[in-house]
């Protein structure tokens, strides 16, 4: 974590960064990222802990909200603003399996849920949701769904398609709106 963070620091501090609000945001995410939570709080530590009299942090994080109910005392000390990816109801959660194969939606709901009631301030200023479009949701679903449940207007972006396996493309094809 410091070898990362001691290449960022002298140009956080040099005259040629022009950034007018001294504000570095250090996000977090790529498949789920609570699951290093280790490496989370080190960085976060780090930067807490810096001695920089020009420069404040912002914590960021995407998650599918799976395990963020055994760090959000964490996330909410150190304000992070939080994306949870949520395709909208069970059905439309479906693409987002846990490793056995269930579906996430569970406990994504539930986490979410307990977040908005045991946090509601927090909930209302750092929570946000992202949803994926595709064959098994549309639009009008995903929006009812969060705005009727979280209040909140997702963002919605479609399936990525970098990466697929050849053999797979068909198969995102069906999925792919």
């Amino acid at each position: 974590v410091q070898t990362v963070f001691n290449y960022f620091i002298p140009l956080w501090s040099s005259k040629s960064n022009k950034s007018s609000d001294q504000i570095t945001s250090v996000g977090f995410y790529g498949g789920e990222p609570l699951l290093n939570f280790r490496l989370i709080q080190k960085s976060v530590d780090f930067c807490n802990h810096l001695n920089l009299s020009n420069r404040k942090f912002k914590y960021t994080m995407t998650t599918n909200a799976t395990l963020i109910d055994k760090h959000i005392s964490f996330l909410i000390e150190n304000d992070f603003q939080i994306t949870i990816s949520l395709d909208g109801n069970k059905q439309n959660q479906s693409y987002r399996p846990f490793q056995n194969g269930k579906n996430s939606y569970d406990k994504v709901f539930k986490n979410a849920k307990l977040i908005q009631e045991k946090y509601p301030e927090f909930f209302k200023t750092n929570i946000s949701f992202n949803s994926v479009l595709h064959d098994r949701n549309s639009v009008e679903e995903i929006h009812q769904f969060i705005f009727k449940e979280f209040d909140k207007i997702p963002q919605i972006s479609s399936v990525n398609n970098y990466g697929i396996k050849p053999e797979k493309v068909k198969d995102f094809e069906a999925m792919f709106k």
